[in-house]
């Protein structure tokens, strides 16, 4: 018989029959264990073999793995090749090699992010200091005055000159450099931290006192979202601004 001939000879024999053949449990709603995932039974409480017949009985599907046959492809899952397949089909023989289970492999799980954004310390060190940058003075000030309201005009501008004056002189915070190429993860939900006006940076410190992130806070109006930007695709849980 032709190996054709004898896959279309296999394929219009119902599937339950050909488990049965093949050496699995075989009873009227299916067959089991399954070939591909090694499953006993449908699940915790269904205790039914795991490959469910289909209705017109030419074909079955693992409720577990949901890995699906017809009748020469559970022999050829079953027998391991389809040389042997043929040999068994076109001989006749109903006592075929018996059902080894394969192994259950589980898949390889996915290495974590890093904890950290990686250029971190390169681009805190092209940030300029943020006093020289007139937004943000100008944004410190803003903010005294909102906090501030009984406050006088000299008495904003003075109070500013301290805060630029304390900022510069703990390097509590820098601005985003104006030109080169910013790493991927300083982006946000209006694009790059620049065209967000995402510009003021500040310092993330771990319990050590080890530098890890940077925090960045909008100064400029941009493309509006958050005020406050940290690097994407990482968490500043655990991480503050205060150097311990």
């Amino acid at each position: 018989m032709k190996p054709g001939t004898a896959m279309e000879t296999l394929r219009s024999i119902p599937i339950l029959d050909v488990a049965r053949r093949l050496g699995l449990k075989v009873d009227r709603t299916g067959f089991g264990p399954c070939p591909a995932c090694g499953a006993e039974t449908r699940g915790s409480a269904d205790k039914r073999p795991p490959c469910g017949a289909r209705q017109d009985g030419l074909g079955a599907r693992c409720f577990q793995c949901h890995e699906s046959w017809d009748s020469p492809g559970l022999a050829c899952d079953v027998m391991g090749d389809w040389k042997t397949v043929f040999d068994w089909t076109d001989g006749g023989n109903s006592n075929p090699t018996p059902f080894r289970r394969r192994a259950v492999t589980s898949p390889r799980p996915k290495p974590p992010p890093p904890e950290y954004p990686p250029e971190v310390h390169d681009l805190w060190k092209r940030a300029i200091l943020a006093t020289r940058f007139k937004p943000v003075r100008d944004f410190l000030r803003t903010r005294l005055r909102e906090e501030r309201e009984d406050w006088s005009q000299s008495e904003i501008e003075r109070m500013t000159d301290y805060t630029v004056a304390l900022v510069e002189d703990r390097d509590l915070a820098r601005t985003l450099p104006e030109k080169g190429r910013l790493p991927r993860w300083a982006w946000g939900p209006g694009g790059s931290w620049r065209g967000s006006g995402h510009l003021l940076l500040f310092p993330l410190y771990d319990s050590r006192g080890v530098m890890r992130s940077l925090r960045a806070r909008q100064v400029l109006p941009g493309t509006g979202g958050p005020k406050s930007l940290a690097p994407a695709g990482y968490s500043t849980q655990g991480l503050v601004m205060a150097d311990p």
